[in-house]
């Protein structure tokens, strides 16, 4: 496949070919022992274009399945082995993110906020403690009248801030008093 590739013309310049011979340098002779079949298609295919991509492949390989902490899923595991965390950043985040999943979580973790967690859908770290401020409030821990709605409503994410969260539990205060009750 590189020869006909390189007979084909379809390399333009030095540059091209060079970044060849280092894909050739890694190919399924050289790969690291944990190198899965997958890692090996991607690096014959030349789809990484320069010496960075390699690099991040190679940071990626270091935590694939046989170096992965204890709790991670094998949804986690296809993340980090897919591509697609584009950067160091993101690679931190799933880390941080590892450390509140299922053997981690606080108790009254529901499955619902489990499968936040491990979807990626937080952006970034206050997201994260967002979450875990919803978590002091969730079921386990609400004010004897909160309802079902509120209780919801805490759960869902649906209050986007610390200013949103006080205003629940201002409603929360006027519910009890004696004046509200009927």
């Amino acid at each position: 496949m590189h020869t006909k590739r390189l007979t084909s013309g379809l390399y333009k310049n030095a540059n091209q070919m060079a970044y060849l011979r280092a894909i050739q340098r890694c190919t399924p002779n050289g790969l690291p022992q944990g190198y899965t079949e997958m890692h090996t298609k991607w690096l014959t295919s030349g789809q990484y274009r320069d010496a960075h991509q390699m690099a991040y492949h190679k940071s990626i390989q270091r935590c694939t399945l046989s170096g992965l902490p204890q709790g991670y899923t094998e949804m986690h595991t296809k993340w980090l082995t897919s591509g697609l965390y584009r950067d160091a950043h993101q690679m931190a985040y799933h880390r941080a993110i590892q450390r509140c999943t299922l053997s981690g979580l606080p108790q009254g973790y529901t499955k619902m906020q489990t499968k936040w967690l491990t979807s990626g859908l937080y952006r970034d770290a206050h997201q994260m403690a967002y979450l875990m401020a919803i978590q002091r409030c969730t079921s386990n821990g609400l004010p004897q009248v909160y309802t079902e709605m509120h209780t919801k409503w805490l759960t869902l994410g649906l209050c986007r801030d610390a200013n949103q969260m006080a205003y629940l539990g201002a409603i929360q205060r006027c519910k009890t008093t004696s004046r509200y009750k009927k």
